[in-house]
């Protein structure tokens, strides 16, 4: 059963096995048969009693299986543990994501994460505005004539897209020029750089096909339903995963366990139909570093597998509670923890193409993006903000159009009546003029008030009943009256 040049890859567990029984000195009988023999998957407890390979430990049918389990409160009820013979992790298997036109909308942005760009624009704003301010107090000290805040902000802008070409002198007091000088050297000339590298190197870096990157997002993925936690019946029933997933107060479980109330958990009859669910569909498969799903996965082309900070879980043989074979083996795990880690290395860390593996074509988002030209797709995002950007001039410009008109309509309506009412006024003034001089020329003019001296203010006078103003100058002497209307 040991690893040799015509059979390299016999089994993890049957090279584990066989060199601890080498290293103990004992035999081993090995038992073959299918788990439907034992009636059926790794083992569950049924009514006291254990079926499967469990129920073959149980029953002491046999001393120990080539499988390893984790530990469960339930299985530490009925069995003895080993040793742990090596840890194993969480690993989730879903389908990678076919890339789409809108999935380059956003290659532009790429370089920065939101939150960087949220700060960027952030600073900018801030910054212009202290130029504005500045600026102001410049010209309440009279160090300029003339104050235009759209200038300022004008040149702010010119300068962020690098089109700041104006030789004079930003401000002229020190703190503007020191104000103007951070902004330049930071946020306009090195952000700018820096941006203008990641840029390409995002354009040029293969695509991400990925639907999750964390665990964190993941779990958001069942939450919105998007995406459905798929498991076999069996591994259902007897997984220590799903144990812990239903008890654990481990944040992962405790994050998902909560998603999953209002999406539950899909059952598959097989690992082959899970697989097949999985390539055709958004779910995800909760699997571990040693099962054998992840060896079966490789017959599919665009499912990929997940374990970066998922939770650990250490790996035992199990033992009748009556076994005297527990502390002998145990011996033999603590001797051999070299050869244990090298054959996990072997099995599920240095990638061997282990199976029926399928050759899969390579797709055009599988080809590095620096072996291809960058084509319309690629710089989609890029053109998509410059129609955005013209659309937004195109409508202030027809923005200002309309307002010029109406304004221009307003102001016309309004000037002809204010000329009305000035042509009126003045109208109504030349008839009261020419009927004063006519009385004038009778010599029909009489005075109520009697006046002594000379009065500069506009006085008001008694034309028969009309009231009239002058301007001029009036000399009022007893028993005479002398007035100029004009």
């Amino acid at each position: 059963m040991e690893a040799s040049k015509h059979c390299v890859f016999p089994g993890w567990i049957l090279e584990i096995t066989t060199m601890l029984a080498y290293y103990l000195n004992v035999t081993i009988e090995p038992i073959v048969g299918s788990t439907a023999e034992f009636g059926g998957g790794v083992g569950n407890l049924i009514n006291c009693s254990w079926n499967g390979l469990l129920g073959a430990i149980y029953n002491d049918t046999v001393d120990t299986v080539a499988s390893m389990y984790q530990y469960t409160s339930e299985r530490e009820a009925y069995f003895q543990f080993s040793y742990p013979v090596y840890n194993i992790q969480v690993v989730y298997i879903s389908r990678t994501k076919s890339r789409s036109v809108a999935s380059y909308l956003w290659n532009a942005t790429l370089p920065y994460s939101t939150t960087v760009w949220f700060i960027l624009v952030a600073s900018w704003f801030s910054q212009t505005l202290a130029g504005v301010i500045i600026r102001k107090a410049e010209h309440r000290m009279e160090l300029i004539r003339h104050y235009d805040p759209f200038e300022k902000i004008w040149q702010y802008l010119r300068l962020q897209i690098h089109q700041g070409e104006d030789r004079k002198r930003p401000f002229k007091s020190v703190t503007g020029h020191m104000a103007f000088a951070f902004f330049a050297l930071l946020q306009a000339t090195m952000f700018s750089l820096l941006y203008q590298a990641s840029l390409l190197a995002s354009l040029l870096q293969p695509a991400d096909l990925l639907p999750f990157h964390s665990a964190e997002e993941m779990v958001k993925l069942i939450n919105s339903r998007e995406y459905q936690l798929l498991a076999t019946t069996d591994n259902y029933k007897s997984s220590w995963y799903f144990t812990d997933l239903a008890h654990s107060n481990d944040l992962h479980f405790r994050t998902l366990r909560e998603a999953l109330v209002n999406n539950p958990i899909v059952l598959a009859d097989s690992v082959d139909s899970a697989l097949k669910m999985i390539s055709d569909g958004n779910y995800i498969y909760p699997a571990q570093q040693d099962s054998f799903s992840l060896i079966k996965m490789r017959e599919h082309c665009n499912l990929f597998k997940f374990s970066e900070g998922l939770p650990q879980k250490s790996a035992y043989y199990l033992f009748n509670k009556a076994s005297n074979w527990t502390k002998l083996w145990n011996q033999g795990i603590l001797m051999n923890q070299a050869f244990i880690q090298r054959t996990f290395r072997k099995y599920f860390e240095e990638d061997f193409l282990l199976g029926n593996v399928t050759v899969c074509p390579i797709t055009k988002d599988e080809i590095p993006e620096s072996q291809k030209p960058l084509d319309i797709v690629a710089v989609f995002g890029i053109f998509i903000m410059y129609f955005v950007g013209l659309s937004i001039a195109g409508a202030a410009f027809g923005c200002e159009i309309w307002f010029f008109h109406h304004a221009k309509k307003l102001i016309t309506k309004h000037f002809s009546k204010v000329t009305l009412k000035i042509q009126r006024k003045t109208n109504t003034r030349e008839e009261q003029h020419d009927f004063g001089k006519d009385h004038d020329a009778n010599n029909d003019i009489s005075m109520v008030p009697t006046w002594s001296g000379k009065v500069n203010d506009k006085v008001p006078v008694k034309l028969r009943g009309i009231k009239h103003k002058t301007n001029k100058k009036i000399a009022l002497t007893t028993g005479s009256f002398q007035a100029e209307l004009t």
